[in-house]
């Protein structure tokens, strides 16, 4: 939100009145590089035997969060009116229900000195001979 002081900017118009390598068109280009949405339609900007002009934006990242927007009188000699609108925003969904996980009551001594039992008999198994495991399996000969 600000004035922005870019005459030849048509933000409705989606162009720009200024020419193609002006300081307005580089904004312009800006603007619709990062997908903003400027949300003022009317001028902003009076000044006697000058035409009305729209010199004050309000830009958003997406479309339907501005509303509501006033066009109040100027405070003291500007020649730019006051903006005033109404912006909808939404609180993020908090997760107070979820499960979380201590991690650091864990006993990890103990899941080490079980692991170690584990691969320990894992190791005797390997060791254990084929040729027992071969006859055990293949059952009865013929």
């Amino acid at each position: 939100m600000g004035d922005f002081n870019y005459p030849g900017l048509d933000f409705d118009g989606h162009g720009v009145k200024a020419g193609d390598g002006s300081v307005e068109a580089q904004f312009f280009s800006k603007t619709q590089d990062l997908f903003l949405v400027q949300h003022v339609t009317e001028a902003t900007r009076f000044r006697q035997g000058q035409r009305a002009s729209v010199l004050d934006y309000i830009f958003t990242d997406e479309d339907n969060v501005i509303d509501n927007i006033q066009y109040e009188e100027p405070l003291g000699k500007s020649d730019h009116c006051c903006l005033t609108w109404v912006i909808t925003v939404s609180k993020a969904e908090s997760n107070q229900g979820s499960n979380r996980l201590n991690y650091w009551k864990g006993d990890y001594e103990a899941i080490r000195t079980s692991g170690l039992r584990r691969l320990t008999g894992l190791q005797n198994l390997l060791q254990f001979p084929t040729s027992l495991i071969n006859g055990h399996i293949s059952g009865p000969r013929l």
